[in-house]
């Protein structure tokens, strides 16, 4: 059914998709990484290293972040192509 659809309704398709899976596995990750930054910033964290980081509960809380920034920039680039009629090649990127 999908491979009837035309360019444009797959990519309204994709980015309806990605919004409906996409952010509760993202919503997972920050769930799943929020107790994990808490107790870095509690405990105010730092490196063992003495010349090591003074805030390493910082750097924990880039990895939820940083997974947020980037799925969402990737969607939104591949989304915006799509929509605008720009012939984008799935497959490319995909390793097809």
């Amino acid at each position: 059914m999908y491979d009837r659809f035309n360019f444009k309704t797959k990519a309204l398709v994709n980015i309806v998709g990605t919004i409906i899976f996409l952010v509760p596995f993202i919503l997972l990750i920050i769930y799943g990484s929020y107790e994990f930054v808490m107790d870095s910033y509690e405990v105010n964290e730092i490196s063992s290293d003495p010349g090591g980081l003074k805030y390493r509960w910082l750097i924990k809380g880039m990895i939820p972040l940083s997974f947020m920034i980037l799925t969402y920039l990737r969607e939104a680039i591949l989304g915006y192509y799509s929509v605008k009629g720009n012939y984008f090649n799935y497959s490319y990127y995909q390793g097809y």
